[in-house]
């Protein structure tokens, strides 16, 4: 009798240990994205901005009872480029919270592009939203939001390597692994109104080839 209070502090022990091994795993695994096109990232985003970071608090419980923290950013908006949100003017400061385990680090005095889910209770931000210096922007997504050419109502169709890649009017295919649509956008033909990659500029030469040799036919 004397050993059974042992052993059941023992199977309490070894079951906290499981719970916290299980609870990291379904934190990294939970917050691990694949890389996809920066025009899905500014389709799923509610809102995407140009501002600077000029205070951010310290961690707060985000909700009662629940272990995961937050971070509030206090963001100086300088240009709305998406807002379904209908919250976001010019010049404004607003509150954009990030959540541990997915948070992201966010450096203040300086100029960032930012884009994430949000409603009329709030915006927030994480792992695999759109958090980018706006100085390292790659010139084919910022010549994309300047000049508004995202069109959210054609789609991108992701496929594998050994997957035969079919892409419908509404939508424009992508090898997966394949750094050169990062050069273009997906766009509606005027007149056959077909979804299509147009490429940037800048990235001409570099779309071209990638077209002729995988999307061949």
């Amino acid at each position: 009798m004397n050993g059974m209070p042992k052993k059941l502090n023992m199977d309490s022990d070894l079951l906290t240990k499981i719970l916290i091994v299980v609870s990291s795993l379904s934190a990294v695994y939970g917050c691990s994205c694949l890389k996809g096109h920066h025009q899905e990232d500014f389709c799923r985003a509610a809102y995407v901005i140009r501002g600077d970071v000029i205070d951010s608090n310290a961690p707060v419980k985000a909700l009662p009872g629940n272990q995961q923290r937050s971070i509030i950013y206090t963001v100086k908006v300088k240009k709305v480029f998406k807002d379904n949100t209908h919250s976001i003017s010019e010049g404004n400061v607003i509150n954009i919270e990030t959540s541990i385990p997915c948070s992201i680090t966010l450096d203040k005095n300086v100029d960032y592009l930012l884009g994430g889910p949000g409603d009329e209770n709030g915006l927030g931000i994480g792992t695999c939203d759109i958090a980018t210096t706006w100085e390292t922007l790659p010139k084919c997504q910022m010549n994309s939001l300047l000049n508004k050419l995202y069109n959210c109502g054609c789609e991108i169709t992701t496929c594998t390597e050994n997957q035969i890649c079919k892409a419908s009017i509404h939508s424009c295919k992508m090898a997966f692994h394949v750094e050169a649509v990062q050069n273009a956008y997906c766009a509606r033909s005027l007149f056959r109104r077909r979804c299509h990659w147009k490429t940037c500029p800048s990235a001409q030469n570099i779309f071209n080839s990638y077209i002729t040799n995988v999307f061949r036919g």
